[in-house]
């Protein structure tokens, strides 16, 4: 299990807003997303730009967002205080899998993917 977390100095409806939207994920995420069928909840098929394909298997709005695939589980936890909101996000290798090297590579990419995100909402006036 690999976890990271931030803190963006936005309103988490702000965060939400933008980590919602299709059309954001290429901006942040380590691909973009074409769309989400039929949108946000459980259920749902979230079809990757490479068309790979995961499922929404928990959705609770502004709080939880739990993506399932065949080898991953990426969980996305939203929490705030204040005007400022908390995103974790832990990844769960399914099926007894593991990362090589303690997850030292994925953990970059998921922080690097995190301060993108950060980045990109905190540019947004409000």
């Amino acid at each position: 299990m690999i976890t990271a977390e931030i803190i963006i100095n936005k309103p988490l409806d702000m965060v939400w807003s933008f980590y919602t939207n299709p059309k954001n994920w290429g901006k942040w995420w380590l691909q973009g997303i074409k769309k989400v069928i039929p949108g946000w909840e459980e259920d749902a098929v979230v079809q990757w730009a490479d068309n790979s394909e995961c499922s929404v298997w928990s959705i609770t709005p502004k709080k939880i967002v739990q993506l399932n695939s065949q080898w991953m589980r990426t969980t996305f936890k939203f929490s705030t205080v204040s005007e400022k909101t908390t995103l974790q996000v832990k990844l769960d290798a399914r099926w007894g899998e593991g990362f090589e090297d303690r997850g030292a590579v994925e953990r970059a990419e998921l922080v690097s993917a995190l301060s993108k995100l950060k980045k990109c909402i905190e540019e947004i006036e409000p």
